[in-house]
């Protein structure tokens, strides 16, 4: 496979928590530029591009070590809205940033466990989605609108890592052994399978493993003995080898780089 070192679309930013908070940081989603950083139950605003941050006001409920997060809207990007959910979505916190204030709603009737590696939810069309299981997998599905919150089961058992390619919901989904197969929902629960391959691959992609899906539909892989990023074309079978990272410390997030400022996106006072 033909190998490029020039991956200038891969960029290293710098949190806007430093020390020991780093490896408490979790990514929970982007919007036109900014990203929202959670860690240690505190939420942070963040533009990686100009280093610009804001943190918002706590949740009314203490948070918990499994809260599942979201970050998405509804009909349109004025609906923005920050969602915490305890570790088996029976309570909510939501915090909507137009407003600059949170609200609480209980969903007592509601069970489900979910992935501690999937607890930043993928966002999607106006639907926030977790991969959840009970006694097989499925997808936990909020409508951001108008607050609903339901089960979507997918036309395979195993699904992991979720994310987004042009647009539409995807995922990868482990067929047999090693096999790994991508699926599309172009509508609510209706799938495509765009592509498989297998693992290990060949060249400096023997023992890789996904990490992220891109809008594109290539694969961030990483590696098992390197530290090395890997972006994986299965449609080319071809790659791009980036330099070294901090795999211990590193959050990976594809976003459109801009200079709208955190405040311009949230109404509340900086803490």
């Amino acid at each position: 496979m033909p190998t490029d070192d020039t991956t200038n679309f891969i960029v290293e930013r710098r949190y806007p928590v430093k020390g020991n908070l780093v490896e408490h940081v979790g990514v929970v989603g982007t919007f036109n530029g900014i990203v929202l950083f959670r860690y240690l139950g505190a939420l942070v605003l963040y533009n990686p591009f100009t280093g610009a941050y804001k943190k918002l006001p706590s949740a009314p409920t203490s948070s918990c070590a499994r809260a599942a997060y979201g970050f998405g809207y509804g009909a349109n990007s004025d609906d923005l809205k920050i969602v915490r959910f305890n570790k088996h979505f029976k309570v909510c916190d939501v915090y909507n940033l137009k407003e600059g204030s949170w609200s609480s709603w209980s969903t007592s009737k509601y069970y489900a466990s979910i992935p501690i590696e999937n607890l930043d939810g993928t966002f999607a069309n106006g639907f926030l989605y977790w991969i959840g299981s009970r006694s097989r997998n499925m997808f936990i599905v909020l409508d951001v609108k108008d607050m609903v919150l339901s089960e979507m089961y997918p036309p395979f058992v195993i699904a992991y890592h979720l994310g987004t390619v042009n647009g539409s919901l995807c995922t990868l989904h482990k067929q047999y052994e090693n096999r790994i197969d991508m699926w599309v929902m172009k509508e609510q629960n209706q799938w495509s399978k765009i592509y498989s391959f297998s693992l290990p691959l060949s060249g400096a992609l023997m023992n890789s493993y996904p990490i992220y899906i891109l809008d594109s539909g290539r694969i961030l892989m990483g590696s098992y003995f390197s530290s090395n990023l890997i972006v994986y074309d299965p449609l080319l079978d071809s790659f791009k080898v980036s330099r070294m990272f901090n795999r211990h410390t590193m959050r990976v997030l594809e976003y459109v780089e801009s200079l709208v400022a955190p405040s311009d996106i949230s109404s509340s006072r900086m803490e």
